[in-house]
């Protein structure tokens, strides 16, 4: 379970860049996509991401 203990006097020196695991996220209303399943999406013919992940995954699938 996430720590949600925020309080200034923490003498951990992280605890001031702590920040609320519901500030890390957030809602869209789905009425405003115009497609009803993600069927209709067109599928992506690359990756997202960081290079160096994807250098990882490359180099897992070629290993046998």
């Amino acid at each position: 379970m996430p720590n949600t203990n925020n309080s200034k006097t923490s003498t951990d020196p992280a605890a001031k860049f702590r920040v609320d695991w519901d500030k890390t996220t957030w809602r869209k209303d789905l009425e405003s996509f115009a497609l009803k399943c993600t069927d209709e999406l067109t599928p992506l013919d690359h990756f997202i991401g960081q290079d160096r992940a994807q250098e990882a995954i490359r180099f897992g699938l070629e290993t046998e």
